[in-house]
């Protein structure tokens, strides 16, 4: 995993007083505009697809002071475990795709230059073809998500889903793919983003919040050829539980008052933290909830 460092805009939610009633507004979403009054939704979205039309975004400029790949991969290294540092860096050298799993911080920073649309939204900010997965809720119910945030940051949409198209080119490449095949899942993937939000845009707020992409929906993937693929990784899926992983990968402490569990020790991959570091993790904790806002 990297960090990713690239500077964005600061977002903050303001506000609008209307009579009595206070409107919040968070950047990144339409205002709320009286009836009769200012540009719908789609009248602004014409207005930035003239400002940046698609044809924009096959240009990329060169973002000064960009690291070379090899310090890239030095400086992200830092403060990371060093005996573990070895086995980051072998496993991104295995092959192109490797190598941008591991470089979301240099990807950013190219993508730095690249136009953007200028509407902000929590990006997952890793968003590539491995870093998706399902899973079995605890209800049973098969969904498919994120496999994690630890990079996620306020920023362009465009960056999340370049990303994403890119990975899946690299991808194909890495398993025999041609060409045709690695764009057409490219060209798929941006096709179906733009699709499920024009979709989402049309669902009241509290129901695209909690839209979820669920065994119906992956079910009716057009995807002939993997349907014996699909089900077998949902089969899987679908014991891939909390407590399942927990079962697998902790192990009962008998002198815990009340009982418990702890990770296994598994060096140099896992290893079990020190009581000392452990009591500096606890006490920096502290300092880092001020950091956080509420």
């Amino acid at each position: 995993m990297d960090v990713i460092t690239a500077v964005v805009p600061e977002q903050r939610v303001t506000g609008e007083v209307r009579g009595a009633e206070r409107v919040p507004h968070v950047p990144g979403f339409a205002r709320r505009a009286a009836a009769g009054a200012g540009a719908s939704p789609r009248e602004r979205g014409r207005e930035l697809r003239e400002r940046v039309p698609r044809s924009s975004h096959a240009r990329q400029d060169p973002v000064a002071d960009r690291p070379d790949a090899v310090r890239a991969v030095e400086e992200s290294n830092f403060g990371r475990v060093p005996e573990l540092t070895p086995i980051r860096v072998g496993r991104m050298a295995a092959s192109p795709f490797a190598f941008l799993r591991g470089s979301a911080g240099l990807m950013a920073q190219d993508l730095v230059g690249t136009p953007v649309t200028g509407i902000a939204a929590q990006i997952c900010g890793d968003a590539h073809a491995a870093n998706f997965g399902l899973y079995g809720d605890a209800r049973g119910r098969l969904v498919m998500d994120l496999n994690d945030f630890d990079e996620t940051v306020v920023g362009p949409w465009e960056w999340d889903l370049k990303r994403l198209a890119t990975s899946l080119v690299l991808a194909g490449r890495e398993v025999g793919a041609s060409e045709e095949v690695c764009r057409a899942a490219a060209f798929d993937t941006v096709g179906a983003y733009r699709r499920t939000m024009r979709l989402l845009a049309r669902l009241p707020a509290a129901d695209a919040w909690n839209a979820i992409a669920d065994e119906e929906l992956v079910s009716h993937a057009d995807a002939h050829d993997l349907l014996g693929i699909l089900e077998k990784v949902s089969a899987k899926a679908r014991n891939n539980t909390s407590a399942r992983f927990a079962t697998r990968s902790t192990e009962a402490v008998a002198d815990a008052e009340g009982g418990g569990r702890r990770f296994v020790d598994a060096p140099p991959v896992l290893r079990r933290v020190p009581d000392a570091e452990a009591a500096r993790v606890a006490a920096s904790l502290g300092a880092y909830l001020e950091t956080v806002s509420e």
